[in-house]
């Protein structure tokens, strides 16, 4: 099954009563799937590529700043706290059990 799309686009013909005024009417022609699919094609992807830009570059610069500074600011204190408490501690026991009793 072929689907045809219409469009209508302004055609200006004379009128018959008066043949200096011309009216407007719209004249229906089909356009088939594969101009439509072109058509469509092109403006998504000038569509897609001017919107992606803009929005990820706004959306990645402010989500990654925020995001990036409070996921940093807790997770580095966080295990940076527990990592030099445990890491030291072990550390400076056996440094110390070794060096004082050689």
């Amino acid at each position: 099954m072929d689907i045809k799309f219409v469009i209508l686009r302004p055609v200006y013909k004379n009128d018959g009563v008066n043949l200096h005024e011309k009216r407007r009417i719209f004249d229906c022609t089909l356009l088939s799937g594969a101009l439509l699919s072109i058509y469509l094609s092109i403006y998504l992807s000038i569509y897609l590529s001017i919107y992606l830009s803009i929005y990820l570059s706004i959306y990645l610069s402010i989500y990654l700043s925020i995001y990036l500074s409070i996921y940093l600011s807790i997770y580095l204190s966080i295990y940076l706290s527990i990592y030099l408490s445990i890491y030291l501690s072990i550390y400076l026991s056996i440094y110390l059990s070794i060096y004082l009793f050689i």
